[in-house]
């Protein structure tokens, strides 16, 4: 793109001139500009552009509108044809989704047709489709639908697949996806899954295994002729077995024959063995490594774990939201107005059943709204926050979430239209709610809500929480709106004697509050004046929330009430109950425990001491002691370091959330159970490592994360465990505004000041802020090198990389700032790099065994190979089982393949018992990535990456004579010399 057009106009340039038929996706857009994903969404957001799907929807709404009128008849596969032939790069699955929705909203087709998905009996050209179309497939459960098109498409009849989730969370979804897919492909003729609950049976193990597996005349009492089971009825199809932990012993074992060998016998038979060819998907809500015997579990190569909603992107909630009130809205036929605050309220409570629960939770509220609908003469059935039960109702104003990840979702209700594929976002406003406006919004909103019947009570309640809300989102939000009043400019809208009246009663509060913010005086005074105002005039002061203010602000609301004694004897007159109720809330939402800047909390959980030794490296690293540590005694019981674990939660929580790093068994689940008692969000991530425990400080520290974006950056990290053989350049870019001077400046102060930067050779880089290629140099180290820091007298706002402002170098914390910042780098960069190279070459020799050397290998493809390594590795008790699922992860992020066709596979080192470097010389290529083909493998399973060794290896691999002579070897003798030198 032109270097010199701005980003902003680059980007509505691309959008006026872009295929309206074919609209460019964020990727494209991303690809063309030179920027980010994200970068693309942010730039679509900031000029209200919607996405490409959207963009085309009026153009292809009209053309298939045109057609469907001229041939109503037409089929999918035609109307898809016609539809390419005008230009439109469409699947038949959007082309028959489009026709339906058209059809639904003349009335052609039931409303049940048209929320339903593509019946499975009419095959769907492209299967990419089939899972695009659920939610979170560009996501949070991206990774878990590779994995399963990986276990459907594997040939000849795909990988048998354990889904492991919550309830609620889409397992049989899944699995029905799943199926649709190997159905539209032909891999499976049946046009229906086979679904099996194994818990209808579970009272009688007998009676369930018959079920399945089928039985022969006289297997057991009451068996008088032969019958067929499931597993027959499956035959060359799919056999969706949920809740499989109810599954007996003898049940999962008599499913081994099926998995080795194709075949099965029905409960009674000895003599006979009968073939079968199927896929088994298991589900289940239990931890598999203690519901299923072991030796089931490594029958079964694919694991698909689905995270339970809580860990779900807000917006793929949003999207879950948005589509269950669009099938409610086709079911009864009725247009839908849902109101922002049940939008907000349906985004933050404790959803413990999931999506399930969501959903059915969203249907009540409809049924409860529709028996008021049919008494009103209104045109749209309204949702509001009453309709919904009273957990729901408080999540609206609960203080454990952090009201950053809702902004775009606050003050914005819904219009639904039965039939329509999108919805009518509506704006209610701009959100604030000054000081000043409160008591119209309480007068507004009880003449609205009295004229719809609600009782008394509800109203006052339904008021209360909708008005704590907005102040709160007022609150949070007033310095962004752009509101900044001077004192003078103050005073003349209050007067300059109730001014001071506030100022005194503001010393009260700053004498008793611990830093309270100086925005309470803008506040208090506004709302102060329109308090006073009223009870002159007589009007009553309104506060529906008064009696649980007094309960929850305790402390607040005495301390607002001795402001209030001031100033009743400085004005002369009295103020009631429901005015100190006002003030406590403002006093609350500004003092120091609410400040903006609190942070994620992090707390570590292991087995033994290991919680508490890393905790401590960690706080050392980055001179802070907010790191907290909770460890299980080997001799004592998980429950009591549960306990801990939920005290410490209270003491710490600060409305941002918490993330749990542990390492594995029952530490990971102590923070669902936290969730679900204190209502406190939470996310965990298991086996945790130093490295991801540092990385995970660092993002707190130096970035303003949620705990879903914390989340996704510590997970994602893992993928740059030990790709690299050879570590990249660190550098420090050292910025200020204009030229370069004084960064230069900055460079010579920080190279001074800290040795440790010539000690490990970091490259420092002054830049200037308004240098035209900033960006671009930015990109560009941060592709040549590892940018590991900026220090400078502006901040760039690269979120990615921590910056130190030039002010705080000149004092302790900046420089202690700067030295964790390289400390924690160089936990990366440990190496063996003085290592004498016979030293070196004994080492590879060490990690060589002749029974992980294979000669002359033959293998179907990547995955079948890998496979074999897996079992061989388990079976040598080198590796934990899990370790091939680490494999396939780690190779959907490319980057194994070498050069001179090798490939160097290996997964995170948490799988690793022991370290051994497996080799395989290949009897003849096969496919690694899309272009390119390998003959020799170095399979690497290390418990913690040694670069020294991995640089031999890679050293000897790209010579063209080492790697002549390893292509060329007889035996496993000639392999081990020339690896080693020997």
């Amino acid at each position: 793109m032109n270097g010199g057009i701005g980003m902003d106009q680059q980007f509505l340039d691309l959008i006026e001139s872009e295929d309206k038929k074919n609209p460019l996706t964020d990727d494209q857009i991303a690809s063309l500009l030179s920027i980010s994903r994200q970068g693309a969404i942010r730039l679509r957001a900031k000029y209200s552009i919607d996405s490409y799907n959207k963009r085309r929807e009026t153009c292809l709404n009209r053309d298939v509108q045109t057609i469907l009128e001229r041939h109503p008849e037409i089929s999918d596969r035609e109307l898809t044809k016609t539809l390419q032939d005008m230009g439109y790069q469409v699947s038949k699955f959007l082309a028959a989704s489009v026709r339906k929705a058209y059809q639904a909203d003349q009335g052609t087709i039931g409303s049940a047709a048209a929320e339903s998905l593509p019946k499975v009996s009419e095959p769907i050209q492209t299967y990419d489709a089939i899972f695009d179309s659920i939610i979170g497939a560009k996501g949070s459960i991206q990774n878990q639908l590779r994995k399963a098109k990986a276990a459907v498409l594997y040939p000849p009849n795909g990988l048998h697949t354990l889904i492991v989730g919550e309830t609620g969370t889409g397992k049989t979804l899944l699995a029905e996806a799943m199926h649709q897919l190997a159905y539209s492909k032909g891999i499976t003729k049946k046009e229906k899954l086979i679904h099996f609950n194994c818990a209808d049976y579970y009272n009688n193990p007998q009676l369930l295994v018959s079920h399945l597996f089928g039985h022969v005349r006289g297997a057991f009492t009451g068996a008088d002729h032969d019958k067929a089971g499931l597993v027959e009825s499956a035959n060359h199809g799919i056999l969706f077995l949920d809740e499989i932990h109810r599954l007996p012993l003898e049940g999962q074992e008599m499913l081994f024959s099926i998995i080795d060998k194709g075949t099965y016998r029905k409960l009674g038979e000895s003599d006979k063995e009968r073939q079968i060819s199927l896929m088994i998907i298991g589900a289940t809500t239990e931890d598999i490594h203690s519901s299923l015997a072991l030796t089931f579990i490594r029958r079964m190569p694919m694991v698909i774990e689905l995270p339970p909603i809580r860990n779900r992107d807000v917006g793929e909630r949003y999207q879950m939201i948005e589509v269950f009130f669009k099938n409610e809205s086709n079911r009864i036929r009725v247009g839908l107005h849902v109101s922002s605050e049940v939008i907000c309220a349906l985004l933050v409570y404790n959803c413990i059943g999931n999506i399930g629960q969501l959903r059915s939770d969203i249907q009540v509220a409809c049924a409860r709204a529709y028996i008021r609908y049919l008494d009103s003469k209104e045109d749209y059935m309204r949702i509001t926050l009453l309709d919904f039960d009273s957990n729901i109702q408080d999540g609206l104003i609960r203080k454990k979430y952090s009201l950053r990840e809702l902004d775009q979702y606050m003050d914005k209700s819904i219009k639904v239209l039965p039939g329509s594929q999108s919805v009518e976002v509506i704006t209610e406003g701009n959100g604030f709610l000054m000081p000043n406006d409160i008591y119209d919004f309480i007068e507004s909103r009880h003449e609205a809500l009295a004229s719809e019947n609600y009782s008394s009570a509800a109203i006052r309640e339904t008021i209360g929480k909708e008005l704590e809300f907005k102040i709160r989102k007022s609150f949070g939000n007033i310095k962004a709106s752009g509101i900044d009043l001077e004192r003078n400019t103050l005073i003349k809208i209050v007067g300059a004697d109730l001014f001071k009246v506030v100022e005194a009663m503001m010393e009260i509060a700053r004498n008793k509050v611990e830093d309270i913010h100086d925005d309470v005086l803008y506040y208090l005074a506004l709302h102060f004046k329109q308090s006073y105002e009223r009870i002159k005039l007589g009007k009553p002061i309104l506060n529906p929330r008064i009696n649980q203010i007094k309960n929850e602000l305790e402390y607040e609301y005495s301390v607002a009430k001795n402001m209030l004694e001031y100033a009743e004897q400085a004005l002369g007159i009295s103020f009631p109950d429901e005015e100190a109720g006002y003030i406590a809330i403002y006093l609350n939402l500004n003092s120091a425990k609410n400040k903006d800047d609190t942070k994620v909390q992090l707390v570590l959980l292991s087995h033994g001491n290991v919680a508490f030794e890393m905790a401590k490296l960690i706080n050392n690293i980055t001179g802070q002691d907010f790191v907290k540590a909770i460890c299980i005694n080997l001799d004592e019981s998980s429950g009591i370091a549960l306990e801990e674990t939920i005290a410490l939660s209270k003491e710490i929580d600060n409305g941002r959330g918490i993330l749990f790093l542990a390492d594995m068994g029952a530490t990971a689940r102590f923070g669902e159970t936290v969730e679900k008692e204190l209502g406190i969000a939470t996310r965990t991530i298991s086996n945790v490592t130093t490295a991801m425990a540092l990385d995970a400080a660092f993002h707190v520290i130096y970035h303003d994360v949620t705990l879903d974006e914390l989340y996704s950056k510590v997970t994602s990290s893992r993928e740059a465990m030990a790709p690299a053989v050879t570590p990249k350049q660190r550098v420090i870019i050292t910025l200020c505004l204009t030229g370069k001077g004084a960064a230069q400046e900055i460079k010579r102060i920080i190279t001074e000041s800290i040795p440790e930067i010539v000690t490990n050779e970091i490259k420092i880089v002054p830049l200037a802020l308004m240098q035209n290629d900033f960006d671009a140099m930015i990109r560009m180290l941060q592709k040549e090198s590892e940018v590991i820091g900026i220090v400078g007298t502006v901040d760039p706002q690269k979120k990615d990389i921590p910056f130190i402002s030039m002010r705080n170098i000149f004092d302790e914390q900046g420089i202690s700032s700067l030295k964790a910042i390289i400390k924690r780098s160089n936990i990366f960069y440990e190496d063996n790099e003085d290592m004498e190279n016979d030293e070196q070459q004994n080492r590879i020799g060490d990690l060589l065994f002749p029974d992980l050397i294979f000669l002359d290998f033959e293998a179907e493809s990547k995955e079948a190979l890998l496979q074999f390594i897996s079992n061989t590795l388990i079976e040598k008790d080198c590796v934990l089982e899990g370790f091939y699922q680490g494999l396939l992860e780690r190779e959907k992020m490319g980057g194994t393949f070498l050069k001179n066709n090798v490939a160097f596979p290996h997964t995170w080192p948490e799988y690793t018992k022991k370290q051994a470097i497996v080799v395989c010389q290949l009897r003849k290529g096969i496919q690694w990535a899309k272009d390119s083909i390998v003959d020799m493998v170095f399979l690497l399973a290390f418990e913690i990456a040694d670069k020294s060794v991995i640089r031999r290896l890679y050293n000897t691999v790209s010579s063209e004579e080492k790697n002549t002579l390893l292509r060329s070897a007889k035996s496993k003798e000639e392999i081990i010399q020339v690896l080693t030198g020997s």
